[in-house]
């Protein structure tokens, strides 16, 4: 008897090894089944993408030759695209212009000498903390902080920050470099996450130094800017005033924005000159949104674009995916 249940036992001990295995072996199947799905799902993802990407640069490129005094809203590759992949998925995509905000690297031209008068790209910025109720000192402290972070030295402006002030932070260190993304602010001295997202839909990097807003791609919801355009003297509302009368397709020189504010504002007229350095009627920083909506999901990412125009080649330099996308 003590030898059968002995053998029971065993045979029940080997039928708990085997159904631990048999257990363990489903779950990594299963696992690995999973993983194999989310790849090959990752793999056509790619590829739409780069198929949206390839037709929105050829339509843009064509564009660019075409008319390379000109980029409007109303061209052919501002005119959102879409394609039908099969029953269940679809592709979308649209192209926008990249200069239809402020160009922060903008704030490298902030003076190492205090005395000295602001330029006005950054008479520009100021403008905008100021609608978002930043000023004085405040503003003095975060334009230089943007400023030091950005620029090559180690020099600390007046009221700006170098490595010592971060030292106890994550960052540790400033980046001495342009930026490249807007959220690399979020962690300079004196921005906090309420003021970073009030400033943000207005923001925006670009790899020069200089403040040139595409005319023809600001439309009403973009007055704020506007009235930062014009250092403030012209109003929010004003400036949605005016740009409500706009073309459809909104103006295609900067001189048909001053002249409408010069007609309606005439004792703007000083404002009106200053805010002709930072318009343009061309782009060469673009933005494409691409979406793939598959059953009840939708996947999207964002491909940044610069056009040179010398060399007239186009390219991608940065792709990001987009999360909680309406």
């Amino acid at each position: 008897m003590k030898q059968e249940g002995f053998a029971l036992l065993v045979v029940l001990m080997f039928l708990g090894i085997m159904s631990a295995l048999a257990v363990n072996m489903t779950t990594r199947f299963q696992t690995n089944l999973k993983r194999t799905e989310f790849q090959g799902e990752d793999l056509q993802h790619q590829w739409l993408f780069r198929l949206a990407e390839e037709r929105a640069l050829a339509i843009l490129r064509q564009s660019l030759e075409d008319s390379p005094k000109l980029t409007s809203r109303e061209q052919f590759w501002a005119q959102p695209q879409s394609l039908e992949i099969d029953e269940r998925t679809r592709l979308t995509w649209q192209l926008y212009s990249g200069q239809d905000c402020y160009n922060l690297n903008a704030l490298a031209n902030v003076p190492t000498d205090s005395q000295k008068e602001e330029p006005y790209s950054v008479a520009v910025f100021r403008a905008i903390l100021a609608q978002a109720g930043v000023e004085g000192l405040n503003a003095d402290a975060l334009i230089d902080a943007i400023a030091d972070y950005i620029d090559k030295d180690n020099i600390r402006r007046r009221d700006g920050a170098e490595d010592d002030d971060y030292s106890d932070k994550p960052m540790r260190f400033v980046a001495n470099q342009p930026l490249f993304t807007v959220s690399e602010i979020r962690s300079i001295k004196g921005m906090s996450a309420t003021l970073y997202n009030k400033l943000l839909p207005w923001l925006c990097v670009q790899e020069n130094t200089v403040l040139q807003i595409n005319v023809s791609f600001l439309t009403p919801n973009k007055a704020p800017l506007v009235a930062a355009l014009f250092l403030n003297k012209l109003s929010t509302d004003d400036a949605r005033k005016v740009l409500l009368n706009a073309p459809e397709f909104g103006w295609s020189a900067p001189e048909q924005l001053l002249t409408a504010t010069d007609r309606a504002y005439p004792h703007l007229k000083d404002a009106v000159n200053v805010a002709k350095g930072g318009l343009t009627s061309q782009s060469d920083y673009f933005v494409l949104i691409s979406r793939i909506s598959r059953d009840d999901k939708i996947f999207t990412r964002r491909s940044d674009l610069f056009y040179q125009r010398k060399s007239r080649e186009l390219w991608v330099y940065s792709h990001q995916r987009v999360f909680n996308d309406e």
